[in-house]
């Protein structure tokens, strides 16, 4: 996944339109157009440092997310746990792994493909929603 791509998958889940993106980059003193936005997510437009800090601080996200390996796993893991009222211990116990694995996970190391569909199964949402390759749940 490229630069483009985990910005786009970044702002979809953060529910904003290029256009809105744009906005915010644009009222922090920064302009870009829409069509920029648009053009860096499709690979058509080359970023240079000052665009892609800007962008990071519109979307609430470290630099280096963008830069580096995105770290939807973990987010889209915490995010879960969160949102279905359940606790790491809960889902350790359930799954047959650790605290200190789910920390782990939670902080960008990636799961085996065994402990993923566990997780997935735990949760009732497929494994391309848990990595980042589709935005639909199931």
């Amino acid at each position: 996944m490229d630069i483009g791509d985990r910005i786009k998958k970044i702002r979809e889940e953060k529910g904003l339109s290029t256009y809105k993106l744009a906005d915010i980059i644009s009222n922090n003193g920064f302009k870009i157009s829409q069509s920029a936005i648009s053009k860096i997510e499709n690979g058509n437009k080359k970023l240079d440092i000052d665009t892609i800090k800007e962008i990071s601080k519109a979307l609430g996200v470290p630099v280096t997310e963008l830069i580096e390996n995105s770290e939807i796993f973990g987010r889209r893991l915490g995010q879960l746990i969160k949102d279905r009222n359940t606790n790491r211990d809960n889902l350790a116990k359930s799954i047959g792994i650790s605290i200190e694995e789910i920390l782990q996970f939670e902080g960008g190391k990636e799961p085996d493909i065994t402990t993923l569909n566990k997780i997935a199964m735990f949760f009732d949402v497929t494994t391309n929603y848990l990595i980042g390759k589709s935005n639909f749940q199931t």
